[in-house]
Parts: structure tokens; C-alpha cells; sequence
């Protein structure tokens, strides 16, 4: 009898500290433990005039993390707006440049398509209100010519 007591405080013991460690957050800690710390990096990159031209992966040089790592912050609702206005702020510029021709335009449209979203694209409306109407009022081949 006295093992299945001590059993059962053994196993309540286990289920309390699994109920404890299902708790712990799990994966790798953030690197950007709150909005203001991540914004205060980030103009500190934009402040630097060594920093020019602004591109995502030399921000994320200086932040000290990978472009993939960046992107997954901007899914956080919390740092979506500082990000987001990171990324705005880089594409004004090389927007801005290849409009002066600073910068080379091949490397702009390549950049602005894959980082930004931009696109090429035509759109053709295929839907029409005019109408053909065909009236066929020639004479046909088998009509009599005699009545």
C-alpha cells in the first residue's frame, strides 16, 4: 500500500512538472525583445550616412540577423508597422535613385519586384458592351430568278 501512495505522488509530481514545462515557451528566444529596442536599431541604420544606398540585406547586417529572420518579425502584429515602414523608407530610395539614375536599372526593376512587389503586367479587358450584329441579306444561291 505504501508503494502506491509514494507511486502516486511520484505521478502527480511528473504531471505537475510536465504541466510546467508544456508552459515554457518553446524555440528560440526573439532577438528584438520589444517595438521601441527594434525601432531605435533601425534609425540607427537610416542615421548612419555610411549606410547609403539602403538596401533589406544591409539592414539586416546591421541588425545582425537574416533577411528570412526580418520577414517573420514583420508577421508579428507588434513590429509589423516599424518594419513595414523600414522597408518603405528603403524602397523611396532606390525608387528615388533609378528615377535620377543613380542607380543601375536593371538591379532596381530585379529589386523592387522581388523585395517590394512590384510587377510587370498588363491588363487587357476582354469584356466588351459593342456588339457585331451579322445580317445576312445577300441572296441565296437557290432562289429561282424566273418568279
Amino acid at each position: 500500500m505504501e508503494w502506491c501512495k509514494s507511486n502516486f505522488r511520484n505521478q502527480e509530481t511528473l504531471r505537475r512538472w510536465y504541466r510546467k514545462e508544456e508552459a515554457k515557451k518553446i524555440g528560440r528566444p526573439l532577438k528584438f525583445k520589444s517595438v521601441e529596442e527594434l525601432d531605435k536599431k533601425i534609425n540607427a541604420y537610416f542615421d548612419d550616412v555610411n549606410n547609403k544606398p539602403y538596401t533589406i540585406c544591409d539592414l539586416c547586417v546591421w541588425l545582425d540577423c537574416d533577411r528570412q529572420t526580418l520577414l517573420n518579425y514583420q508577421e508579428k502584429e507588434e513590429f509589423f508597422d516599424t518594419i513595414k515602414r523600414a522597408k518603405t523608407r528603403i524602397e523611396a530610395n532606390i525608387e528615388k535613385g533609378a528615377l535620377l539614375g543613380i542607380f543601375n536599372p536593371t538591379f532596381s526593376i530585379f529589386n523592387m519586384k522581388n523585395n517590394f512587389g512590384w510587377q510587370d503586367k498588363q491588363e487587357i479587358d476582354t469584356t466588351t458592351s459593342n456588339r457585331i450584329k451579322i445580317i445576312n441579306d445577300l441572296p441565296s444561291d437557290d432562289v429561282d430568278e424566273d418568279k
